[in-house]
């Protein structure tokens, strides 16, 4: 059973300030932590959209998707 809520995520120097969807459960939590320790999630779909991201072996970009009204 996961356990859902919102997440208020800010990315200053990309002027990112959104509420996303967020789920947990105990997998989920261990599976984090078997990649770092220092994990207490992972970030899925929801914020995943709201970026562009890119990139090669020499560089990688990521800007925020801007809101269309």
């Amino acid at each position: 059973m996961l356990a859902g809520g919102w997440l208020r995520v800010v990315v200053p120097d990309l002027h990112f300030d959104e509420k996303i969807p967020a789920y947990s459960g105990n997998n989920e939590v261990k599976a984090a932590k078997a990649s770092s320790p220092d994990f207490d999630g992972l970030a899925g779909l929801p914020l995943l959209r709201k970026f562009e991201y890119g990139g090669n072996s020499d560089r990688f970009w990521l800007k925020a998707v801007r809101k269309r009204k």
